[in-house]
């Protein structure tokens, strides 16, 4: 039985061996299409975002607790807690300049545009954000960490994926607007070129 056994594992190495450069290249233009995929369905969210930017936008970042939760009703407390979307407020503040306002949109939108399909399954976000405009409202939860967002208002409760080459815009305006993060910012993504 044993020898049956090693010589299944030898058969199985050899032709795993044989056939890995073909299934690399396959492996990789699978990924390619699919994140291709995820990018098209992504589009009317995008189009959704960059469509709420404008003279009259409100907007609001929050850093938000990413392990503790309660129900994910909006402007609820929770045990004396103000909650976003189901995420412990730590703090918040309105973002009025429009030019910080396109940049946390497009942080997003970017994002979407640049993901490779690829997510973890932590979801501990550390920020929020609100955007309004005329009579739609928009409420985002997002995590950098495994690359998803909850988006609730928009197409009714639903989410998107991103990648993280944009996630220092939200840190900077977090510090900028002294939201205390509620983690150390070793700042493992390197800016922009």
């Amino acid at each position: 039985m044993k020898t049956i056994l090693a010589g299944f594992l030898i058969l199985g190495i050899g032709l795993f061996a044989c056939g890995a450069p073909n299934s690399d290249k396959s492996i990789e233009a699978e990924k390619a299409e699919y994140a291709k995929e995820v990018r098209a369905r992504q589009q009317p969210m995008i189009d959704e975002l960059e469509g709420m930017l404008g003279a009259d936008t409100k907007m609001t970042l929050f850093a938000i607790n990413p392990t503790e939760t309660g129900p994910k009703a909006v402007d609820e407390k929770w045990l004396g807690k103000k909650l976003f979307r189901g995420h412990i407020v730590r703090s918040s503040a309105p973002i009025e300049d429009g030019q910080e306002q396109a940049a946390l949109i497009h942080a997003l939108t970017d994002g979407m545009r640049e993901t490779d399909g690829s997510v973890a399954e932590c979801f501990e976000p550390y920020f929020g954000l609100t955007v309004e405009r005329g009579d739609r409202k928009i409420d985002i939860v997002v995590c950098f960490s495994c690359l998803q967002a909850e988006v609730f208002g928009a197409y009714s409760d639903t989410g998107f994926i991103l990648a993280r080459t944009h996630a220092d815009v939200f840190i900077a305006s977090a510090k900028r607007h002294d939201l205390g993060l509620p983690f150390r910012d070793p700042n493992p993504i390197q800016p922009r070129q």
